[in-house]
């Protein structure tokens, strides 16, 4: 069975790199799953978001709205292939 604290998703989105690490290194932080923005994933790139899945077992949301010329999207999305992210 799912706890409602599993259920949980927090969105670092107005933290930088080392509040974020912080946060999670928290003994007390248990969380099952985070959310990562298109800031956040545009200023630290692709291999924050598979430091945070590697070190503390959690899993990504990665929320980055993308909406552009279609074949644009396409191309961000193939390169996003290969990411462990929710």
């Amino acid at each position: 069975m799912v706890t409602a604290h599993q259920r949980v998703i927090v969105a670092l989105d107005n933290m930088d790199e080392q509040q974020v690490h912080q946060f999670l290194q928290r003994p007390e932080n248990t969380l099952q799953i985070v959310k990562i923005g298109l800031e956040n994933f545009c200023r630290y790139g692709r291999g924050f978001v598979e430091d945070i899945i590697t070190r503390y077992g959690c899993k990504v949301f990665l929320d980055l709205k993308l909406h552009d010329i279609p074949n644009t999207v396409a191309k961000s999305i193939a390169a996003l292939e290969g990411l462990k992210v929710e």
